[in-house]
């Protein structure tokens, strides 16, 4: 669904823009769906899982308003909101605040107000065993 990886060099560029005080070492950057809501991001998954179309997918829930788009962002993880299991195996759902965008040129993330944003992780066999 959504592959999140850290960065180290975008992670401490964004350092200077978090407070010192708050988890700037939790800084990430991935690309995936990202949603206004949960219910958003489990109707996103559940016409995934359906229609194996992610795009259809999208569509369906963007279909009044946009409120789900893939795009590549920073972000600190906030909490976990739900875990499913799905065809590919478990995704957690998780409450996020995103910090910064990719530009459209891609490589270049540009601060933005923080916002919070839904997202689904795919869980490791390991978070699996220890969670579920």
């Amino acid at each position: 669904m959504s592959v999140h990886k850290l960065s180290a060099t975008v992670g401490l560029a964004l350092l200077a823009y978090v407070p010192r005080d708050s988890y700037a070492q939790n800084v990430r950057t991935g690309t995936g769906v990202w949603c206004n809501t949960m219910e958003q991001m489990e109707d996103v998954i559940r016409v995934e899982q359906t229609t194996g179309n992610l795009p259809l997918a999208l569509a369906q829930v963007n279909r009044k308003d946009v409120v789900c788009a893939i795009s590549a962002v920073a972000y600190i993880k906030d909490r976990s909101l739900e875990k499913i299991k799905v065809k590919q195996g478990v995704l957690e759902i998780a409450e996020v605040t995103v910090i910064a965008v990719e530009n459209k040129d891609g490589g270049i993330f540009q601060n933005i107000p923080p916002r919070k944003q839904v997202t689904a992780f795919v869980l490791t066999e390991h978070d699996r065993e220890t969670d579920m």
